[in-house]
C-alpha cells in the first residue's frame, strides 16, 4: 500500500468556484481591444492620450501594403552588388560545395619565404599548413602561419586610399604619382627615396635595380626593428662579403648553441626543428642521438631541449665564445669564466670527437665577435661544407643605408620626397629617432602598408596593401629557395601589391 493510501483524499472547496473562474476585467478588455469597440477607444482616449492620437486607423488593404513594402525596403537595403557576395555565378566542376580545395602558396616570415598549403571553401581559406615539399616548412607550421587568415579577415585592415587623411579614389593617387614620376624624370631622381622593409622576392629585387637605372639619384633605404647585421658583418670580415648560414642538424652528432633558439626563431626554424627532430628519434638498437648544449642568457625552447644547459650573463657570452675557442685550442680556459672548466672542457671533447659532424650555432642577435668565435671553431672542426654551409644573402637588396641615413638625408635637405612600403619607421624606430619630426619637413610622404598606422597618419597619401592570400609575388626561403606567392582570393578592400607600386613610379 502506498504511502498516501493511509490518508483519505479531501473534498474540493466547492465555494467561491465559479468566481474564480469567470472572466475578469482584463480578459473583458483584451477583447475589447481586438474587436475595436466604442468602449475600447474611450478607455484608451482615457488612459493614453498621447498615444491614442497617433493610432492609425488602417484598412485591411492600406495594412498589407505597408507590410509588402517595408519588407522589400529592408531586402534592399541588405543587398549589395553580387559579384562582392558569389565567388562565382555558374558553379565551377571543381568545386563541391562542402568540400575543400588545397593550393600552395608561400607566406612571408621576416621577409623570408615559408611554404605553405591553405585550406579554401568556396573561394575562401580558411585553413593554413606546411607545405611537405618546401624545404622551409617540411610540412610543419607555426602560430604566425596560422594567423594568416586571421589577418587576412581583420575588419580593421586599411579599406581605401586616403590623401591627407581623407578617403580618395585610386585614380586620383595614380594622377599624383604621374606628377612624381615626371619630376624623377627631369631630375633623375634627385630628391626622392624609397624606404622598404625586409624582403627576399627576386621581383621585388629586379624592379629596384630598374628604378636605379631609369633614375640614377634615386635613393634606396631599408628598415628592419629586428635587424641581426652581426653575422653579415662577420662574414665580410672574415671572407670579405656578407655570407648566410644553413645549418644541417640532421647531420650533427654535436651542436653548442651560444645564445642562439634555433628551435624557435629565424626564417629556418620549422625546417631546423624537423631536422633536430629525426636527429634525436631512435628507431633502431644501433641508432644514436645527438648531443646538445646550450649557453644562453633567456630561457628558450632549444635551452629546454638541450641536453646540457647553462644559464649566463648576456655579457658573458663573448667570454664564453673565447673560452670554447682556446678549449678547442688546446689552451686553457679563464679562470675568472662564470662557467664550470669541467663543463667546459667536456663540451670541448664531444665537438672534438664529433669533428666535422660538430655545429656551434651563434645567437642572431650576439655580437660579430661571437658569430666570427664560432665560424672560426666550425672551421677548425672541419664542419664548414657539412653541418654549416655559407651561401649568398637571400635578403641582399640594392639599398645604401638603414633609417638613420635616410633621416640625416632628410635633415640636410637632400631628400624632400619619400616613399615607404610596408615599415612603419614612427612606431618601430629607436627611442633617439625623432622620425614625426623629421619627416614633417618632406614635401611628399607616400605610405604603403596593411593597416593605417602611425606613419600612415602623417603620409600625405596612404595606400592600402593587399595581404598575402590576395597577392601575386615570390620570396626565398632561408636556403635560398624561391617559390611563388599565389592568391586564393581577390582583395578584400582596395589593397595593392608591393609591385604595383613599384611600377606605377616606373612610369612616365
Amino acid at each position: 500500500m502506498s504511502a498516501t493510501a493511509d490518508k483519505p483524499i479531501a473534498a474540493p472547496d466547492m465555494a467561491g468556484l465559479g468566481e474564480r473562474l469567470s472572466p475578469g476585467p482584463e480578459l473583458w478588455r483584451s477583447l475589447d481591444e481586438l474587436a475595436d469597440t466604442p468602449e475600447f477607444r474611450r478607455f484608451v482616449d482615457a488612459e493614453f492620450p498621447s498615444i491614442a492620437e497617433r493610432i492609425p486607423r488602417l484598412d485591411r488593404r492600406t495594412l498589407l501594403k505597408l507590410m509588402g513594402a517595408s519588407l522589400t525596403l529592408a531586402g534592399l537595403a541588405a543587398c549589395s552588388r553580387a559579384e562582392d557576395i558569389l565567388p562565382y555565378i555558374r558553379q565551377p566542376e571543381n568545386i563541391v560545395p562542402g568540400k575543400p580545395l588545397y593550393y600552395a602558396t608561400t607566406l612571408s616570415s621576416d621577409g623570408y619565404g615559408i611554404g605553405a598549403v591553405v585550406e579554401s571553401h568556396e573561394g575562401r581559406p580558411t585553413k593554413v599548413e606546411g607545405n611537405p615539399d618546401h624545404p622551409a616548412s617540411r610540412g610543419a607550421t607555426d602560430a604566425i602561419m596560422q594567423a594568416a587568415v586571421l589577418s587576412l579577415f581583420d575588419p580593421d585592415r586599411s579599406r581605401m586610399p586616403l590623401k591627407h587623411g581623407e578617403p580618395a579614389a585610386y585614380g586620383d593617387f595614380l594622377a599624383d604619382m604621374a606628377e612624381l614620376t615626371s619630376r624623377l624624370a627631369g631630375s633623375g631622381g634627385a630628391g626622392a627615396a624609397l624606404l622598404i622593409e625586409a624582403t627576399t622576392s627576386p621581383t621585388m629585387k629586379a624592379q629596384l635595380e630598374a628604378l636605379r637605372a631609369r633614375y640614377p639619384r634615386l635613393r634606396l633605404f631599408q628598415h628592419d626593428p629586428l635587424a641581426t647585421p652581426s653575422g653579415a658583418e662577420a662574414t665580410q670580415t672574415l671572407f670579405g662579403r656578407a655570407l648566410a648560414p644553413v645549418y644541417r642538424f640532421d647531420r650533427a652528432d654535436a651542436i653548442v648553441s651560444l645564445d642562439a633558439d634555433f628551435l624557435g626563431e629565424g626564417p629556418g626554424r620549422l625546417a631546423y626543428a624537423r631536422d633536430f627532430a629525426a636527429r634525436r628519434r631512435v628507431r633502431r638498437a644501433d641508432d644514436t642521438m645527438s648531443r646538445v648544449y646550450a649557453v644562453e642568457s633567456t630561457p628558450t625552447i632549444t635551452g629546454a631541449a638541450a641536453d646540457h644547459r647553462r644559464p649566463v650573463r648576456p655579457s658573458e657570452v663573448e667570454a664564453v665564445a673565447a673560452a670554447l675557442s682556446a678549449v678547442l685550442g688546446g689552451e686553457a680556459a679563464p679562470s675568472a669564466l662564470a662557467l664550470d672548466p669541467a663543463w667546459l672542457a667536456a663540451t670541448a671533447d664531444d665537438l672534438k670527437a664529433a669533428g666535422r659532424a660538430a655545429l656551434i650555432v651563434p645567437g642572431a642577435h650576439q655580437t660579430p665577435f661571437v658569430h666570427a668565435a664560432a665560424l672560426a671553431m666550425n672551421a677548425r672542426l672541419g664542419a664548414l661544407g657539412n653541418t654549416l654551409e655559407l651561401i649568398e644573402p637571400p635578403d641582399a637588396m640594392p639599398i645604401e643605408g638603414d633609417l638613420a641615413a635616410l633621416c640625416q638625408a632628410i635633415a640636410a635637405r637632400d631628400i624632400d620626397t619619400v616613399v615607404i612600403l610596408g615599415a612603419n619607421p614612427l612606431h618601430t624606430a629607436p627611442a633617439g629617432f625623432d622620425v614625426r619630426d623629421v619627416f614633417s619637413q618632406l614635401k611628399l610622404l607616400v605610405h604603403w602598408g596593411l593597416y593605417r598606422d602611425e606613419t600612415a597618419f602623417v603620409a600625405h597619401w596612404h595606400v592600402p596593401a593587399a595581404h598575402d592570400l590576395e597577392s601575386w609575388s615570390d620570396l626565398r626561403a632561408h636556403d635560398g629557395t624561391a617559390s611563388i606567392v599565389q592568391p586564393l582570393i581577390r582583395p578584400l578592400y582596395q589593397g595593392r601589391t608591393v609591385h604595383e607600386i613599384l611600377a606605377v613610379l616606373a612610369v612616365n
